[in-house]
């Protein structure tokens, strides 16, 4: 398998599309798994095939990933804009308002370019970036095997 130049974050993520407004909390879960790619026993000559085998799993409660996901993005200052349509973050123009108390224009971008005190949150929902305790412990139990040449991904990122 061909590797990135660059490292590269797990992107597995929880969309902006799913929100408190759609989540039925008594009855919806996320069903993680953890998988490995084995060799087949039964391949023919000069053939290598491999199948994913479920080494591990576990059931989390959605709306407590949701409510988790939604905690830290406001907690760092983003907000919601529509009626939890778009993410965003504090863009750098933003954060540097807020530093010298000045007031933070309610609108958004989708670049720095664009000048905006919010850009919209390109990274919005990576599990990796989710503050549940027992999704980060069930992601990091399982990242090192997956990274066998550089575990520092492995790390929990969700400061």
């Amino acid at each position: 398998m061909k590797t990135p130049p660059t490292p590269r974050e797990p992107s597995a993520r929880i969309t902006q599309k799913v929100t408190v407004k759609n989540v039925e909390p008594d009855h919806d879960v996320m069903l993680l798994i953890a998988y490995r790619l084995e060799t087949n026993e039964e391949t023919k000559p000069h053939q290598i095939t491999v199948s994913p085998v479920i080494i591990d799993y576990d059931i989390f409660s959605m709306i407590e990933l949701v409510e988790a996901r939604d905690n830290r993005m406001t907690a760092a200052g983003g907000l919601w804009f529509g009626n939890y349509e778009t993410p965003t973050i504090l863009s750098k123009q933003g954060k540097a308002k807020k530093r010298q108390g000045k007031k933070l224009e309610l609108s958004y971008g989708r670049k720095e370019s664009e000048k905006k005190d919010y850009n919209e949150d390109t990274n919005f929902g990576k599990l990796k970036r989710i503050p549940h305790p027992n999704l980060q412990a069930f992601l990091i139990k399982h990242c090192e095997s997956s990274l066998p040449a550089d575990s520092s991904n492995c790390e929990e990122s969700h400061e």
